[in-house]
């Protein structure tokens, strides 16, 4: 299998011929530590509606909001969530916060992409 690179996160709703618009995705971030500098960077260069950025500490998210360009900023997960209805989650946080968020996401908005998979010790 070849990897072919990604010209367009849109994707068509319905039949091309009915004349339905290509649906841009709404993306939603947590986190606005170091590293999340990188992911909100890339995000910036993408197709995509970044309609939310959340963090405890609310002057980073409104930092990060400003920086890159992102909708709104919030220092509430679950009110991000509900206020901005994304179709894919960045998780930008420690391992062990993962499911949790997971969790949070999939409770409020039933169905969405998330960027990680859980991590759980055993």
């Amino acid at each position: 299998m070849t990897e072919q690179p990604i010209t367009s996160l849109t994707s068509e709703s319905g039949n091309p011929k009915s004349g339905q618009k290509k649906h841009t995705p709404r993306i939603a971030t947590v986190g606005c530590g170091y590293f999340s500098q990188y992911h909100h960077e890339a995000w910036s260069r993408l197709p995509v509606y970044h309609v939310g950025v959340c963090d405890h500490q609310k002057p980073r998210a409104n930092a990060f909001q400003k920086e890159f360009g992102v909708e709104d900023a919030f220092d509430n997960f679950q009110e991000m969530m509900r206020q901005t209805q994304p179709d894919l989650v960045d998780i930008i946080l420690p391992p062990e916060q993962h499911l949790a968020h997971i969790r949070l996401a999939l409770e409020i908005r039933g169905s969405c992409d998330l960027s990680k998979t859980f991590y759980a010790k055993h």
